[in-house]
């Protein structure tokens, strides 16, 4: 949970941390308790959220035509050239 929405729906990041929060899933409230707390992203970023569920937590629909619905990031090993990496990424890919 990002801590600009444990302060709005808990009063302060504090607060939230073991609490929990119904959301709404089909129409029907589904408990979550939360987890963590964390400094909310950077605007200059396209990865804004207010919540972090597991997918394993969430009923999603696996295998699905049009379940193109997520982004994929890599942690590349200290020292890797990126520039070099990225040259070979398509074939990465097609690798994995």
């Amino acid at each position: 949970m990002a801590a600009s929405a444990a302060a709005r729906y808990f009063g302060s990041a504090s607060n939230a941390i073991g609490k929990m929060l119904e959301v709404q899933e089909g129409g029907k409230p589904v408990p979550y308790k939360v987890n963590a707390v964390i400094k909310d992203i950077p605007g200059n970023t396209h990865f804004h959220f207010d919540l972090l569920f597991s997918m394993k937590s969430l009923a999603y629909k696996w295998g699905q035509i049009g379940n193109n619905n997520f982004h994929t990031y890599l942690t590349l090993k200290p020292g890797t050239d990126y520039k070099s990496f990225d040259k070979e990424f398509s074939d990465y890919i097609k690798k994995i």
